[in-house]
């Protein structure tokens, strides 16, 4: 069995978060890696909250308009949408780069102590109530493959291999399709 996020203590799962591969598993040209961003944003932040950060915005009275501070909310724009081909014809599917900054602060609040625990507990509690198996957690590699890899591995295996095993003990599989339904979801809507 792989060793998931789940298995890392809060540091080590800061850590494996605030890795290049973690932030970003889109295919991108080599050079832009976002390692050195994240590890300065990660020291910049510190034990701080993203609050603090927020106090060195600019205030709207410098537009005139009172005197509050601007928040990552009132702009439309703060992550980066890019559009990926999937077969080379029609089918774009939209990607987005939440804002390091955003990213970084998310998983320092992830990982403080309390918090982590009580992300795995909830992880192992569900998992012992459920008949649904989560294969998406990420995958740590213990050896010299990459945690993508590791991840691919664990899909084939997790997915595949074992809907083979189980093609001897049932007469129908029911498969679905949710293609291209990645820009319809409203996902407000998920709990």
């Amino acid at each position: 069995m792989k060793k998931t996020i789940l298995a890392l203590n809060h540091k080590e799962a800061r850590q494996f978060l605030l890795k290049n591969e973690s932030y970003c598993n889109i295919d991108l040209p080599p050079y832009l890696n976002f390692t050195i961003l994240l590890t300065e944003l990660s020291k910049k932040l510190g034990s701080r909250n993203l609050n603090e950060f927020k106090k060195l915005l600019p205030t709207t009275e410098q537009n005139g308009a009172g005197n509050k501070r601007f928040q990552p909310s009132d702009f439309e724009y703060v992550n980066y949408k890019l559009l990926h081909n999937k077969n080379g014809k029609f089918d774009w599917r939209p990607f987005e780069l939440i804002n390091p900054m955003l990213y970084v602060s998310l998983v320092h609040k992830m990982t403080e102590s309390d918090n982590w625990e009580k992300i795995t507990k909830r992880f192992l509690h569900v998992k012992r109530r459920s008949c649904v198996e989560c294969i998406s957690l990420p995958v740590v590699s213990e050896n010299k493959n990459s945690d993508v890899k590791e991840q691919v591995l664990k899909w084939w295996d997790g997915i595949e291999q074992k809907s083979l095993k189980l093609s001897l003990d049932f007469k129908y599989l029911h498969h679905t399709d949710i293609t291209d339904c990645y820009g319809s979801i409203y996902t407000h809507s998920i709990p």
